[in-house]
């Protein structure tokens, strides 16, 4: 750690003031370039602590620089809005940040919205909404912060329909990992926020995905009509296990196959331990290194839970926990998803059932089984 003083004379030689002074002004001016609007960043150096050290340094140097705007073509356009600090600093995805970054390696996106992710060099550019926003801004200064991706700053892009859009730019959590294997697991005993529960709109469109699920599921005026979201959210919680066990697995992506998502109907306790069981490696010592690392993650992740002030007052709604693992026995466990993460002006258990009005997600509930499950899986 040390203050811009310090970095500026880091590697000065002599006592001669001028040659110091010409050594200073070269820093300025690569730290100058650094700052300069782009999308994809490399390795850069700056202080230790990321982002108030590194505002800090871009003040006392006078570095302002505007939120980068940068088409797929590569065309940069200057903003005309006012950035905030944070949009200032360059990515610092160097090896004391991220144990090393792979440059050949493809990002997997195991589930979401086609469109929603954009590939970078040891970052992703996910599309923004106010609430992951908000969340991963509060995340950076929480006990969490280790157990989520890091979270650089807010970026616009094009879209492929040459629409200016928001992104969020995070460390991508595969980039220090050798072909990883992942699962992600969808958290919580529901998936739907209370505000959902009150919309009355018919929707054709989720009775089409309930038929496709169940074709006895709706009733002959559903079947004329249309569902409501709170009725297809409430339908698809009670076919998984999300319902029964608080959890459901979303998806795996295993030895570069393609990604396997057809868990929507697995709701029993052994039939949700054997797909737990198909994610670990099929080699035995290699099965038991990676399973005790995952499951030292998650206890120590318990601990930082329960102790997290924003955990305590943030409703955590779709949020997943992402599984990692690769062939060299390297394996972590982190937070992701917070699109539906809302902030709560009371304290929240996590660990009780919900009913309406009480805002509990039950994130522990299924915390603790996803635990269990996997120690024996």
């Amino acid at each position: 750690m040390c203050d811009v003083d310090e970095y500026l004379h880091a590697d000065a030689v002599g006592d001669n003031a001028e040659e110091i002074a010409q050594e200073e002004e070269e820093t300025r001016s690569r730290l100058s370039q650094s700052l300069q609007p782009h999308i994809i960043t490399g390795c850069v150096a700056i202080p230790g602590s990321l982002f108030q050290e590194a505002r800090e340094a871009g003040q006392a140097l006078g570095l302002v620089t505007d939120v980068p705007v940068v088409r797929r073509d590569g065309e940069t356009i200057k903003p005309t809005a006012r950035p905030s600090w944070r949009t200032q600093l360059p990515s610092p995805l160097g090896y004391f940040l991220t144990g090393g970054v792979s440059n050949n390696l493809a990002f997997i996106q195991l589930s979401g919205h086609k469109g929603d992710f954009v590939a970078g060099q040891g970052v992703i550019y996910k599309r923004a909404n106010s609430n992951e926003r908000q969340a991963f801004e509060a995340l950076m200064g929480d006990p969490l912060r280790a157990a989520v991706p890091l979270y650089f700053k807010p970026v616009k892009l094009w879209d492929d329909n040459d629409e200016l859009q928001e992104f969020l730019e995070l460390q991508d959590l595969c980039s220090s990992f050798s072909e990883p294997c992942l699962m992600d697991v969808k958290m919580g005993v529901r998936t739907f926020q209370e505000q959902e529960v009150s919309k009355t709109k018919l929707r054709p469109d989720l009775l089409q995905k309930m038929i496709k699920l169940d074709p006895s599921e709706p009733t002959e005026e559903e079947k004329e009509h249309g569902i409501t979201k709170a009725r297809y959210m409430m339908f698809r919680e009670g076919l998984s296990s999300t319902c029964t066990l608080g959890f459901r697995v979303e998806a795996i992506q295993k030895n570069g196959q393609p990604a396997v998502s057809d868990f929507q109907r697995v709701r029993e306790e052994g039939d949700v331990k054997r797909v737990l069981g198909s994610f670990l490696p099929d080699d035995r010592v290699l099965r038991a290194t990676v399973r005790k690392k995952l499951l030292a993650t998650m206890t120590e992740l318990l601990s930082t839970l329960i102790e997290s002030p924003f955990m305590k007052h943030h409703e955590l709604i779709g949020s997943s926990l992402l599984f990692i693992y690769d062939k060299t026995g390297k394996a972590g466990v982190w937070m992701i998803d917070f699109g539906k993460t809302s902030k709560c002006d009371w304290a929240l258990k996590h660990d009780v059932p919900w009913k309406m009005g009480t805002r509990e997600d039950g994130y522990l509930i299924g915390f603790q089984n996803l635990f269990q499950l996997l120690l024996t899986a």
